[in-house]
């Protein structure tokens, strides 16, 4: 007899009430997730873990409440069969991060679940991390027969809001397949503001070509990855969808 997927929400940090109101509106079963019911195991009852993003000083706001523990409970949920999707801040943590966010974040270490490092690592603001900036913008569909993208035209907007652009990597975890881009960076729309132009005063003058985003898009780095860890699968949104 098949039974209604159930998605768990994390709500130990970050902001899943948009992605609460799309997966009820669906039809999933959902229910929230701390990290203190991470640590103690209620991912067993479960079939997706949701990571939002959103969160204190980047991802430190997810990571720091759930611990080694509780990174490393996510990470058997997954390769015993789980899934894990994310968006934004979720994304961040189960990417391949700079040494000099893990440094500050040693959480973020017991997280890798998928080969796709954060391309976006050369800034200060945020401990290694850099924001390409917030608005909405353009993404190109790059395996139309994969389920998460089935059915979309091959560009499409979404809100992006300081998250991660990837570029896959050779897997550095046992039992990790090679990542695979389903969506890249096209391009951006009117309604996009380039992180160049509202993090540091006085840079307006800095040429739309030379920001982060732009040459993100004309390099074409990944947005949404997927990829498998054990039995389990992840993907990873590096913007918001549920926006």
């Amino acid at each position: 007899r098949l039974r209604p997927i159930r998605v768990a929400l994390y709500g130990g940090g970050g902001a899943p009430y948009h992605h609460l109101a799309v997966f009820s509106r669906l039809g999933f079963e959902t229910v929230y997730v701390t990290d203190q019911h991470v640590r103690q195991g209620l991912l067993r009852g479960v079939d997706v873990l949701l990571m939002p993003g959103g969160g204190w000083r980047a991802m430190n706001g997810q990571l720091d409440p759930l611990g080694a523990e509780g990174a490393e409970a996510i990470q058997a949920f997954v390769r015993a069969g789980g899934m894990y999707l994310s968006s934004c801040a979720g994304s961040y943590d189960a990417a391949i991060a700079p040494e000099a966010f893990v440094k500050t974040c040693p959480t973020k270490g017991c997280l890798n679940l998928v080969s796709a490092r954060v391309w976006n690592d050369q800034g200060k603001e945020w401990v290694g991390l850099q924001s390409p900036g917030v608005g909405v913008w353009t993404l190109r569909v790059e395996a139309p027969d994969h389920p998460v993208m089935f059915g979309l035209p091959e560009t499409f907007e979404v809100v992006h809001y300081n998250g991660p652009l990837f570029d896959p990597v050779e897997p550095a975890l046992e039992g990790a397949s090679q990542a695979q881009t389903l969506a890249s960076l096209a391009g951006l729309t009117p309604a996009f503001t380039p992180a160049e132009h509202f993090l540091e005063p006085g840079t307006d003058e800095v040429p739309l070509e030379r920001t982060l985003a732009a040459r993100g898009a004309q390099a074409g780095k990944g947005v949404v990855m997927a990829g498998q860890l054990g039995f389990g699968r992840v993907v990873l949104f590096g913007s918001h969808p549920e926006f």
